[in-house]
């Protein structure tokens, strides 16, 4: 009887353990190549349209109008990778580049069992 009060007390720790590591340790997912990004070719850097929205921009078309003003172009973050251009340091700052999420989200995920919407469509767009 004792062995199986030490193996259940066991399984209950191990388990506590895994749904701490699962879902109360946070994962930060970067946003994927093909996410769409504004590059400014004379700077060298890129910012996420979210962070536009941050800096005072309040829809998309201000955004791109703002860009075309400021001879800076719309690209996918992949095609810019090669060329050595960062990230705008106050848009990192402001975690404009990444999704946080938990293992544990990410597994349920990965299953079928939890639908969350990504902060990146398909197509490249983001989800405000």
């Amino acid at each position: 009887m004792k062995k199986v009060k030490d193996n259940l007390l066991t399984i209950g720790i191990c388990g506590a353990i895994f749904l701490y590591a699962s879902f109360g340790l946070d994962m930060i997912k970067t946003s994927p190549d093909h996410s769409l990004v504004f590059v400014s070719h004379q700077d060298k850097e890129f910012i996420s349209p979210p962070c536009f929205m941050r800096f005072g921009f309040d829809d998309i078309n201000q955004i791109k109008e703002f860009a075309l003003v400021q001879n800076i172009v719309l690209q996918k973050r992949g095609d810019i990778k090669s060329k050595g251009y960062n990230p705008s340091a106050d848009c990192r700052a402001k975690d404009g580049f990444t999704e946080n999420t938990t293992a544990g989200i990410a597994i349920l995920k990965s299953i079928g069992l939890y639908r969350a919407k990504s902060r990146w469509n398909e197509d490249g767009s983001w989800n405000y």
